[in-house]
């Protein structure tokens, strides 16, 4: 686990347990718990919008998003064992952040209309599920939050969540956004909030 500001977590807000069970991670009173839900693909649409939906879900916002935030912590690091952790970590992650974007250029133009919606559905699952973190996150913030020191890469709330919402902005929305994949869990006004 990466050392963050004790109030944020880096884990994806959906997760599969070793037995292939899929479940979201949600803060309750300061720690994360398993909350399980149907996250099955839909078997009445087309293989491809099915293989679809989960990487949208997994990769174009669960991997997308976590590299610039893994990045923020590496930048925040000043420790040399954690930064060359992170910094191995971030090496790892980056075919993960682009394979999503890379399928969805493929599938895309085989998919219809009905289907690419049905795909920007579920990534509104994720979109929506992490949007709920974050407001958790804000509820707790520690906007005094020391970083003096600090050397194992924690960040404050607000720059946290100001680098979380930017890069669910500029790494998530508008790729998915720009593949004719339709977003509705992101709107003018997070768009008005990543903005400043």
């Amino acid at each position: 686990m990466t050392a963050v500001d004790p109030s944020v977590g880096l884990t994806g807000p959906v997760t599969m347990d070793p037995k292939g069970a899929v479940f979201e991670l949600e803060m309750i009173g300061g720690a994360f718990e398993r909350r399980y839900r149907k996250m099955r693909p839909e078997m009445s649409v087309r293989p491809i919008a099915r293989a679809a939906e989960l990487i949208a879900r997994f990769f174009c916002v669960g991997e997308a998003l976590s590299i610039p935030l893994i990045r923020g912590t590496w930048h925040a690091s000043t420790h040399p064992m954690p930064r060359a952790v992170l910094g191995r970590i971030l090496r790892d992650e980056a075919a993960h952040g682009t394979f999503g974007f890379t399928f969805l250029d493929w599938a895309t133009g085989e998919m219809t209309a009905e289907e690419r919606a049905h795909v920007g559905r579920h990534a509104d699952i994720a979109i929506g599920s992490i949007k709920k973190q974050w407001a958790a996150i804000a509820a707790r913030g520690r906007a005094g939050f020391d970083t003096k020191g600090n050397s194992l890469g924690w960040m404050e709330t607000g720059a946290y969540l100001a680098l979380a919402r930017r890069s669910m902005r500029d790494k998530v929305v508008r790729p998915l956004r720009a593949r004719e994949i339709p977003i509705g869990a992101w709107t003018e006004a997070d768009d008005a909030v990543s903005a400043s």
